[in-house]
């Protein structure tokens, strides 16, 4: 079973999941929602 953890705030949350092995987490502590726009630019070469 993969494990998705939701609306992750704070450096503690994710530590704790880390720990408690998450497979993976999401929220605002990790980033913020972005535009198409903004996502392709991270991608962009140099």
């Amino acid at each position: 079973m993969t494990v998705v953890a939701e609306g992750v705030e704070q450096a503690g949350q994710f530590e704790l999941l880390c720990e408690r092995g998450c497979d993976y987490a999401q929220g605002y502590w990790l980033g913020r929602p972005m535009t198409l726009d903004e996502l392709m630019a991270l991608d962009a070469p140099g």
